[in-house]
């Protein structure tokens, strides 16, 4: 039987790539086939009677550093939702899912306790000093009811600070410019609000628009909170 090698060495030692990582990247990418079969599997070996020929993708590398947004439930870890088949269809950036994307992702604007909607990991650890920081950039939650709130309950969540209004008999939406004196889940306990959901659908200038619900994309060049 012919000794296997491992196709990343295999595609260096033939040329096709300038390096191991290059090489990594080219297969997680899809652009390696193999006998005509497509591989896209990390650690994928090959003998050396077996022709591997490289192909043109939609796909691009994706920056050193990336940011990720995600419409997902509080709780849930980086891992649970990131990954090449969670992606959203909507994703305009056409950048690769590489597992590089995947390490030294911090979480920033994390969501309000209880709450789910908008989530951000990212890479750029300047983007997640600036997001700690709620002075600077708006939260806006949607928050749903069994039953219609009262205009004195909706005027005590108001002392937060934040900004109320209504947004149909038993949803409110809730601004939130600045550090809360309480947390969001004790403000709406003390006002004897009882949510049945509370959804963060935007930090700053980014929003959960077209990203379906357990979906994650890229945050595009030029896009800023």
């Amino acid at each position: 039987m012919s000794e296997t090698v491992r196709l990343s060495r295999y595609l260096v030692d033939k040329g096709l790539a300038a390096s191991r990582r290059d090489a990594d990247e080219a297969i997680e990418m899809g652009r390696v086939c193999v006998d005509g079969q497509l591989v896209d599997a990390l650690g994928s070996r090959v003998s050396p009677g077996q022709q591997v020929t490289l192909v043109d993708v939609a796909y691009t590398l994706p920056p050193s550093r990336v940011t990720l947004l995600a419409h997902a439930p509080a709780g849930a870890d980086a891992e649970a939702v990131l990954g090449k088949a969670t992606r959203s269809a909507h994703d305009a950036t056409r950048w690769a899912w590489l597992a590089r994307c995947a390490g030294h992702l911090q979480e920033a604007a994390p969501l309000a306790a209880g709450a789910e909607g908008l989530r951000v990991w990212t890479q750029d650890t300047q983007l997640a000093r600036l997001l700690s920081d709620p002075s600077r950039f708006e939260h806006e939650y949607l928050i749903d009811f069994k039953e219609a709130p009262h205009d004195a309950a909706l005027e005590r969540l108001a002392a937060l600070p934040c900004r109320v209004s209504r947004q149909g008999e038993c949803r409110i939406r809730v601004l939130l410019r600045e550090r809360p004196r309480v947390a969001l889940a004790d403000a709406l306990a003390a006002a004897s609000l009882a949510p049945v959901r509370v959804f963060r659908q935007r930090v700053g200038r980014v929003s959960l628009v077209r990203l379906e619900q357990g979906s994650w994309r890229y945050l595009a060049p030029g896009e800023r909170f």
